[in-house]
């Protein structure tokens, strides 16, 4: 792909090449990450999910400590 630069034309449209490759890799990269699919809503779901869980497992804690005293037992054991 790499021709020898021998002209002044040649070094143009190597420099041309070079940049329309970094544009390339750079839209791919800002997609990865803002994409519709990127990193960052990834990210975000996750996080939410996340919330989720803790709210879900902090109701869950509640209940048993509710069980446990209504019953006096210690699920734990």
């Amino acid at each position: 792909m790499d021709k020898a630069v021998e002209t002044d034309k040649d070094y143009i449209e190597e420099l041309e090449m070079r940049f329309e490759e970094a544009v390339d890799v750079w839209h791919l990269t800002c997609y990865q990450i803002y994409g519709s699919d990127g990193y960052i809503l990834q990210l975000s779901a996750l996080k939410n999910e996340n919330r989720k869980l803790k709210a879900e497992l902090h109701l869950i804690k509640k209940f048993l400590e509710e069980a446990r005293r209504k019953t006096n037992k210690n699920f734990s054991e």
